[in-house]
């Protein structure tokens, strides 16, 4: 028997309803808790969150830019920047979407990550969660070990998202 899923990434429309309804240009993305146990994780924008991985519907991955790649700011993974989650919850949602830009152009838009243009209608939309980070600094500045703490990966299903109309 394999390995149990512990933690997954979801993606829940923003407004409701699914993409065999209407077009979704907006997702609301959480990590959820799947296991019978509380487990504490990291998801922060600046440190760890999910990446996002945007395809055409033919295939190819669209180039996403990552702004913590060229921002400088705080990595330390601090006591209140992890999440203690119970059994099947799920952690803040954030919202990860096709926008129209103020020229009239489209672009994907998730955390730190944003695409170029975006010329087709519709692409797929998956996100994958590694969690990595076993220590966090206490308020008296000791590093210590994570009580719970959940080391591992997780994968969001592929789901489809449009321009907005």
């Amino acid at each position: 028997m394999g390995p149990s899923v512990v933690m997954t990434v979801m993606l829940v429309a923003e407004g409701g309803g699914t993409a065999k309804e209407r077009p979704i240009s907006t997702y609301m993305v959480s990590v959820m808790n799947l296991s019978q146990k509380t487990h504490r994780i990291l998801v922060d924008g600046n440190i760890q969150e999910p990446e996002p991985e945007l395809t055409t519907l033919s295939g190819l991955k669209v180039p996403l830019q990552d702004s913590r790649m060229v921002s400088k700011f705080d990595r330390t993974p601090y006591e209140e920047l992890f999440v203690k989650l119970q059994p099947y919850e799920k952690s803040e949602n954030v919202p990860a979407g096709i926008y129209r830009n103020d020229d009239g152009t489209f672009s994907f838009r998730f955390g730190s990550f944003q695409s170029g243009e975006l010329k087709d209608t519709c692409y797929n939309l998956k996100f994958t969660f590694k969690s990595g980070i076993s220590e966090w600094r206490k308020g008296s500045g000791r590093i210590e070990k994570v009580p719970d703490v959940w080391i591992g990966g997780a994968v969001s299903s592929n789901y489809k998202i449009c321009r907005p109309v």
